[in-house]
């Protein structure tokens, strides 16, 4: 068991890892990164806690995985819109 969660840590910090990198050639601003990375964590944190077996664990760790899901689900929309807000006040 010790070892599942030494590999979700690590896959969570080689997809961190990966997405600042990325996210770099962008733009130098962590606070631009920051919800994202997050949420990415917090999502491992709450599948961990599902494999747990302790019922409250499971049941904080759904809570986890599910708000971290609806988070980005929701920056996505806000992106979308806003974007969708400065393209049409520019023509």
């Amino acid at each position: 068991m010790l070892w599942t969660y030494l590999v979700i840590l690590m896959t969570q910090i080689l997809l961190c890892a990966l997405l600042v990198l990325w996210l770099h050639r962008f733009t130098k601003k962590w606070l631009f990164y920051l919800p994202v990375l997050v949420a990415l964590l917090l999502f491992g944190i709450g599948f961990c806690l599902r494999m747990s077996g302790v019922q409250v664990w499971v049941d904080f760790g759904f809570f986890c995985t599910e708000s971290s899901a609806l988070f980005l689900t929701a920056l996505f929309v806000a992106a979308l819109i806003l974007g969708q807000q400065r393209y049409w006040e520019m023509h």
